[in-house]
């Protein structure tokens, strides 16, 4: 199940981005070591487009030191002007 999520997702963000956005979703990222292995796809990318993280732990967006969005599911399905 968790194979048709992720796909469904992906052609989601294809369709609404063009591909033009690096995403990836995380329930929390509560350690170090788990925030790290959700950045790792992101920097194995080479591209210069947007990456966002969507998690459900966190209420207010905030970049972190890679230039990595860090948006809440909720900010992130509502609004309509983040890319």
């Amino acid at each position: 199940m968790e194979i048709k999520r992720n796909t469904y997702l992906q052609q989601l963000i294809d369709y609404m981005w063009d591909g033009q956005v690096n995403i990836q979703s995380a329930f929390a990222l509560p350690d170090e070591d788990k925030a790290e292995q959700e950045l790792r796809p992101f920097s194995l990318t080479g591209d210069s487009f947007p990456k966002i993280i969507v998690r459900r732990d966190i209420r207010k967006r905030w970049y972190n030191e890679s230039g990595v969005l860090n948006i809440g599911i909720t900010e992130f399905l509502l609004d309509k002007m983040l890319l």
